[in-house]
């Protein structure tokens, strides 16, 4: 059986995995993805943006309702 110790330990290490993991998917999008979305003129950010919010707010209502 793990001690307390142990466990605290095991949880930092999840938590920095995770946020080490979290970062490399922003850096990601911000080198990779956004760029390439700009270049693509035919993509209406602002829309998609608008679309993301609206679904955003639809899921976050749905979380409440079940909980």
């Amino acid at each position: 059986m793990a001690t307390r110790s142990e466990k605290d330990a095991c949880d930092l290490l999840d938590a920095d995995h995770k946020a080490v993991e979290k970062n490399h998917h922003v850096k990601e999008e911000r080198t990779e993805i956004f760029p390439k979305a700009r270049a693509a003129r035919k993509l209406d950010l602002v829309a998609i943006r608008d679309q993301l919010i609206a679904r955003k707010e639809q899921l976050m209502a749905d979380l409440g309702a079940t909980a």
